[in-house]
């Protein structure tokens, strides 16, 4: 009743066309750090359904995701997407200044938002 499997299938069947328009050849990176520790077969089961729906992701733990500013998040690991807690974990939501919610998720007692950098495809 806890398991945050449908809530991964449910995020990527809601974002899978911003996910399939997203520029360039390569996967597009997803980054999370709160989330992997709380419920990390959510960030599993958001891949398995984006890839059998025709669009591979990576999925990259950042640990410290909260403490990283826009500009090391972009030249660290390319990512466009994040999946952040927004349930009041340490603050992992306002510290990812412009990043824009595109979807999210409860699972259980924790809210997880995927959310898309400034400059993505929207």
């Amino acid at each position: 009743a806890t398991s945050g499997e449908p809530a991964g299938r449910r995020a990527a069947a809601a974002l899978v066309d911003r996910l399939r328009a997203e520029p360039g050849e390569a996967a597009p990176v997803v980054v999370a750090d709160g989330v992997i520790e709380a419920r990390p077969e959510t960030l599993l089961a958001f891949r398995a359904e984006a890839a059998r729906l025709g669009v591979p992701v990576e999925i990259r733990w950042v640990p410290g995701l909260a403490q990283i500013t826009y500009f090391n998040i972009e030249s660290r690991s390319g990512a466009r997407w994040s999946v952040l807690r927004a349930d009041g974990a340490p603050s992992e939501r306002a510290r990812m200044d412009g990043w824009s919610p595109a979807h999210a998720e409860d699972v259980h007692k924790y809210r997880f938002e995927w959310c898309v950098r400034p400059g993505s495809n929207r």
